[in-house]
């Protein structure tokens, strides 16, 4: 199976854009963003088993991780546009979208902005919108003080992130190690696998390449109010999500299943963050059997088909 994991492509305005690809050059598209911190190597298994259901999976780094140039204030909105252009320089013109954990918000933001070339989206152990009425009722102190930092004392933040990076560059085995000992059963029991632990190492070390701005900001972007609207997510959409999460909590998959129109829920009791790893087929399947032929239909035109 052709695997090419460290290429760059240059955008319209010379920055480079890292990505890995998995798959035929003529399998189906899938896209798959990374969570924070993340990188393109996040996408491994994912990758692997997409090219057994026909798919070709893309997976990029987004600016500052990885391969990636630096983007100093984008937004979550400034990623649909990146992905655009890459995908015109790889000649991609439909797909499927694939976000996990903090690459979710990404995710929908791309399906809300380019519907006519988003087929299908799986979100995995997503994060959803923290300012939200559920939110104001759900977040704990400890997680509004931490939105709180996020949002208004970012360089708190950048030191806390500063500290983590630093953590992953001395030892990232360590790193791993103590997450595993905080994380539930069956999350521990992946993340001790041999072969998973040495993507997980691959994958945060490329996160910190820079060290942990890149980290800091978009846990900034994910305090804030999203600049898009989660109704206008119209690709049929399927959220999977951990009843026993400890990264993201349910109720943050269940804020966005209620706002996006057509989102199916698999909610897994038991299951931790890394529930992927082990459902990474059925995720994959689903995802292409639930693809449709993007369209964008006109207020004029619903309107026009409501009334004959």
């Amino acid at each position: 199976m052709p695997i090419n994991t460290d290429n760059q492509l240059t955008l319209p305005d010379g920055r480079r854009l890292g990505y890995a690809t998995y798959g035929p050059d003529d399998g189906w598209p899938i896209l798959f963003f990374h969570g924070i911190p993340g990188s393109r190597h996040s996408a491994h298994s994912a990758g692997l088993v997409s090219e057994t259901h026909g798919g070709r999976l893309i997976a990029f780094d987004r600016p500052g991780y990885g391969l990636s140039d630096p983007m100093p204030g984008r937004e979550i909105c400034d990623w649909p546009s990146d992905v655009s252009d890459a995908l015109d320089v790889l000649g991609v013109g439909q797909f499927s979208l694939f976000g996990y954990s903090g690459g979710g918000p990404f995710a929908l933001a791309t399906a809300a902005t380019m519907p006519e070339r988003v087929a299908s989206l799986a979100n995995v152990s997503a994060m959803g919108p923290l300012r939200t009425p559920e939110a104001e009722e759900r977040l704990t102190r400890r997680e509004q003080l931490e939105r709180f930092v996020a949002t208004w004392l970012k360089p708190i933040l950048q030191f806390k992130t500063w500290q983590a990076a630093r953590a992953i560059q001395r030892d990232v085995g360590l790193f791993l190690q103590r997450r595993a000992a905080a994380a539930p059963e069956e999350d521990r029991l992946q993340i001790e696998r041999p072969a998973i632990n040495a993507v997980m190492r691959q994958d945060l070390l490329a996160s910190v390449v820079r060290g942990g701005g890149t980290m800091a900001h978009e846990f900034h972007l994910m305090a804030q109010r999203w600049e898009f609207e989660l109704a206008s997510v119209r690709a049929p959409m399927q959220l999977w999500h951990g009843t026993a999460d400890d990264v993201v909590p349910l109720w943050l998959a269940e804020s966005v299943a209620a706002r996006v129109p057509h989102a199916e829920t698999r909610y897994l009791s038991g299951l931790g963050h890394l529930l992927l790893l082990s459902h990474m087929g059925d995720i994959i399947e689903q995802l292409l059997e639930s693809r449709i032929e993007p369209r964008v239909a006109s207020d004029e035109a619903e309107a026009s088909a409501a009334a004959g």
